[in-house]
């Protein structure tokens, strides 16, 4: 199922709209150097969490799974 996820956001959202800077597996995110997920703590502040925590999110990736640049986001 994220394979076919990958393949028509590709296809029909990221390549039309030029995203260049837009991943959609962690892996990619990895490679790229992307910036660490954030989430509140038990004590209300906002604290970067481990990268790897998002390895669960390849089963619910068309909920939102896509890693993109602030440029990317603006098309």
């Amino acid at each position: 199922l994220q394979e076919a996820y990958v393949d028509a956001m590709k296809s029909l959202v990221l390549d039309p709209l030029d995203m260049k800077n837009s991943v959609l597996t962690l892996k990619e995110a990895q490679a790229l150097q992307a910036a660490h997920p954030h989430s509140i703590d038990i004590d209300g502040n906002i604290s970067a969490i481990d990268v790897n925590l998002e390895n669960s999110c390849a089963s619910i990736a068309p909920s939102g799974a896509l890693w993109s640049s602030v440029n990317d986001m603006s098309h």
